[in-house]
């Protein structure tokens, strides 16, 4: 697994991770009504966040090898 791929799936762990934060702690540990959702709805909103970074990731999937992807260092 190149170095690429690894940061980009942590990268879209991390998204995943904060999204969950801000549902379930802001949303109903602190009941933050912008951030509330009904346990009925939970696992459709986390169905669809999670067909997001898939379709992120195969979009970066098929365009790796593209040279946008590359940092460019400016010194």
């Amino acid at each position: 697994m190149s170095k690429n791929l690894r940061s980009m799936l942590y990268s879209l762990a991390g998204i995943l991770a904060i999204m969950l934060f801000l549902i379930l702690f802001l949303g109903n540990a602190l009941k933050i009504e912008n951030f509330q959702v009904e346990q009925a709805t939970l696992g459709l909103r986390l169905g669809f966040m999670f067909i997001g970074l898939l379709i992120v990731y195969a979009v970066y999937a098929a365009t790796k090898e593209n040279n946008a992807w590359e940092v460019v260092r400016v010194r």
